[in-house]
């Protein structure tokens, strides 16, 4: 029989001014017998078992063809349980079918039984078929190493086997095994240059080992063997091009993304962030809406959770929350009457956009309890996991919102203080975060304090797209002016507003250079 075809893939997101990361992809094909004649799904009962096997299996595959997935399952399970050697294609497509069916251990069993059934039939290309069918369960489980170990056998069984290798590469990637990843994608290239899906996997990992000028060929060539209707990979192309400083081919590219996928929300902030005031139509809309600024943090960050803190804090010397809190308490001394910082003491923080809990780690001494919230998903189960020294759990209670919504969501004086780390560069406006600190924070000697971080316009550089008192810059993020911010604060009700220069963290060879806020009501 023949075997359908099918691959994980994966796209390259910008991740700006932090690092690239590649993500399998949410639901994933399984190999199964493939196309042929339809014939009659009947159930024909011969006088010996293993004609009623036999019918019942080619009246079953008849119906997995025909796409009656259910009639399918039913007769293969009989064939199975009727025949003393079952055939392992039939094994492999009842794995897929609870494998689509994300029953995930009991596809493994099937899939399991069609490896030792293919090994005594001596049958090779269904015991790879097995080995790969099971390492996209395992992938969907999350079990990488062992997807990664039956990515690997199928292709040691069968050498040219192109998706294995791919899907192997993109495994390792996953586990942190590039340069490995980068030679098999090497590898399922030259074997099968046209293949538009590994041109696009192996420009991805170009570009994420940094070699983006063979980057964007690999991604052009792609492009020209695609049907040209992939917003996915004119964004990848969009994306290599930007790094590689290919302004115009970037350019038209993320908006080639944007005509076949109006949402993506990816592309439309990378091509705006490139475009400059003289070249703008007035015809388009050049500012981002909330809820695409949102949507930009939720993909940017639930990609780059898993090794978010690490890069941040050993790679990109972020320092932000640590210098953050550490002015926050020097302006509560400065006007309160407590003598150390010990005696303060709040009742609630807001840690607003938490990311993986940073800023609890350098307040929660303060404070009796810890709210936080985050658009990622990802990130909010990490900042779920933090604990304090003793075990206890570090944030009294973490969701995962929009900010400026869940901030509408609370009550009048809910909280002491609030700050907001490195989180206000994916904001444009801050009119209405400004608005709903102030409704939020209470009052009294340590309470109503708002701290948070800012991205500087560079005078000269920056400014002349800065007319609203805010830009979008280059790498993604937001910068805003200073008298802007000031403004905006004093109109919202805050008495008190100082603010102070500091470096952020770095941006590649960049360094990254803003302001530490600290405002009262």
């Amino acid at each position: 029989l023949a075997m359908a075809t099918t691959y994980l893939t994966h796209s390259l997101l910008l991740l700006v001014g932090v690092a690239d990361c590649f993500t399998f992809p949410s639901s994933l094909c399984f190999r199964t017998p493939g196309r042929q004649r339809a014939q009659a799904c009947r159930l024909c009962m011969k006088k010996t078992p293993k004609d009623q096997a036999d019918r019942l299996k080619q009246d079953g595959i008849a119906a997995l063809i025909q796409g009656r997935t259910e009639l399918a399952n039913d007769l293969l399970t009989k064939y199975v349980e009727r025949s003393e050697e079952a055939d392992a294609k039939v094994l492999n497509a009842l794995g897929s079918i609870r494998s689509n069916a994300e029953k995930w251990e009991e596809a493994i069993v099937f899939f399991s039984q069609a490896i030792d059934a293919s090994l005594r039939a001596g049958d090779k290309a269904s015991q790879a078929n097995a080995h790969f069918n099971l390492g996209n369960v395992f992938s969907s489980m999350q079990r990488l190493e062992k997807a990664s170990s039956n990515f690997e056998r199928a292709v040691e069984i069968m050498p040219g086997d192109v998706e294995a290798i791919t899907n192997l590469a993109l495994c390792q990637i996953k586990l942190g095994e590039n340069t490995l990843a980068l030679q098999q994608l090497e590898r399922a290239y030259m074997l099968d240059p046209k293949n538009h899906i590994v041109a696009l996997n192996y420009g991805n990992c170009l570009a994420d080992a940094g070699m983006n000028s063979q980057a964007v060929d690999v991604l052009q060539a792609a492009v020209e063997l695609s049907d040209g209707m992939d917003s996915e990979l004119f964004l990848n192309l969009g994306v290599a091009a930007k790094r590689s400083g290919m302004k115009k081919l970037s350019i038209d590219s993320l908006r080639r993304s944007l005509e076949l996928k109006p949402d993506q929300v990816l592309a439309k902030r990378l091509m705006l962030a490139q475009i400059e005031d003289g070249e703008r139509s007035k015809d388009q809309d050049w500012y981002l809406t909330e809820k695409e600024n949102a949507e930009y943090a939720r993909i940017l960050f639930d990609d780059y959770a898993e090794k978010f803190e690490e890069e941040l804090t050993q790679q990109l010397d972020y320092k932000v929350p640590e210098q953050i809190v550490e002015l926050l308490l020097q302006n509560v001394m400065n006007h309160s009457s407590l003598s150390s910082p010990d005696q303060i003491s709040w009742n609630s923080v807001l840690d607003a956009g938490c990311g993986s809990g940073l800023v609890g780690e350098a307040i929660h001494e303060y404070t009796d309890r810890i709210f936080g919230v985050d658009i990622s998903q990802e990130m909010v189960k990490k900042t779920r996991e933090r604990r304090c020294a003793d075990g206890q759990k570090m944030y009294t209670m973490v969701e995962d919102q929009e900010l400026v919504a869940y901030m509408r969501a609370q009550g009048e004086s809910s909280f002491d203080a609030i700050v907001a780390a490195d989180v206000l560069c994916y904001f444009g406006d801050l009119v209405d975060f400004f608005k709903e600190a102030r409704r939020i924070l209470a009052t009294g000697q340590c309470s109503g304090w708002l701290a948070f971080s800012t991205e500087d316009v560079v005078e000269g550089k920056d400014d002349g797209k800065a007319a609203r008192g805010f830009c979008l810059l280059n790498t993604g993020r937001y910068a805003h002016r200073v008298n802007y911010v000031s403004e905006k604060l004093s109109a919202a009700g805050f008495s008190y507003v100082s603010s102070t220069s500091r470096t952020l963290r770095k941006s590649g060879s960049q360094v990254i250079k803003g302001k530490i806020w600290i405002a009262r009501t």
